[in-house]
C-alpha cells in the first residue's frame, strides 16, 4: 500500500510539476525504465500497485512527450510486448486503460515522423488497440481504445498501414456492435458515459471518411 501511494503521488507530481523541475528529460527517461521494470516484475494479482504503476507510467511518457523527446522512438515493439500482455489480460479496466493509452502515446510519437521509420511498431501498436476494440468486455476501455486508434492513425500518410492491418475493414465491421452496446447503457449511463458516446459518434465519423477516400 506505501509503494501504491507513493507512485500515486508520482503520477501527481509529473502531472502538475515543469519538465524541469522534475529533472529534465533525461533523468525522466531513467524513470520510465525503472517503472517499466518495477511492472514487469510485479504480481499481477496486486492491483493497486498495478494501477498506481501504470497511472505512473502514463504521466512520465505524456510528460516526455509533451517534451518532445526524440528518446521515445528508441522503444521497440519487443519494449511493448509485456505492456500488449497486461493489457490483454488485467482483470482492473483502470489499468487496461492506463495501457491503451501509454501504447497510444508511443504510436501518436511514431506517427509523427516522417517516412514512417517505425512502421512495425505502428502495425504492432494498432494490431493490440484492435484486439482490445473488438475483445474488451468493457465498453469503457473499448472506448479508449478507440480514441487511441484514431489519434494514431487518424492521418492520411498513415493509410498503407491502415490497409496493411484491416483497420478501416474491421472498424467498420464492429460499428453496429458498437451502436448496439451503447444503447444498452443509455438507460443507466455511468460516469464513463460521456467518452463512450462521443467514441461511438468519432467511430461512425472515422470509417465515413476512410471509407469515402477508398471510393475517391
Amino acid at each position: 500500500n506505501l509503494q501504491a501511494h507513493a507512485l500515486l503521488c508520482m503520477n501527481n507530481m509529473v502531472n502538475c510539476m515543469d519538465l524541469d523541475l522534475l529533472g529534465g528529460a533525461d533523468r525522466l527517461h531513467q524513470v520510465w525504465s525503472s517503472l517499466a521494470s518495477l511492472l514487469a516484475n510485479i504480481d499481477k494479482t496486486d492491483e493497486m500497485l498495478l494501477e498506481a504503476t501504470t497511472s505512473a507510467l502514463r504521466a512520465v511518457i505524456q510528460k516526455l512527450s509533451s517534451a518532445g523527446s526524440q528518446k521515445l522512438l528508441e522503444i521497440s515493439v519487443s519494449d511493448l510486448q509485456f505492456l500488449f500482455s497486461i493489457g490483454r489480460s488485467c482483470q482492473l479496466a483502470d489499468v487496461r486503460v492506463n495501457i491503451v493509452r501509454i501504447v497510444a502515446i508511443v504510436g501518436v510519437v511514431f506517427s509523427k515522423q516522417a517516412d514512417l521509420p517505425n512502421v512495425d511498431t505502428l502495425k504492432n501498436i494498432g494490431i493490440f488497440l484492435l484486439t482490445i476494440v473488438c475483445g474488451d468486455k468493457d465498453l469503457w476501455v473499448v472506448s479508449e481504445a478507440l480514441d487511441s486508434l484514431f489519434d494514431v492513425f487518424g492521418e492520411d500518410h498513415l493509410d498503407s498501414i491502415d490497409h496493411d492491418i484491416g483497420l478501416t475493414d474491421r472498424l467498420s465491421k464492429f460499428v453496429p456492435e458498437m451502436k448496439s452496446r451503447v444503447n444498452l447503457i443509455k438507460r443507466k449511463p455511468d460516469e464513463h458515459y460521456p467518452v463512450i458516446s462521443t467514441a461511438k459518434t468519432n467511430l461512425i465519423r472515422f470509417v465515413k471518411y476512410k471509407l469515402s477516400k477508398k471510393k475517391s
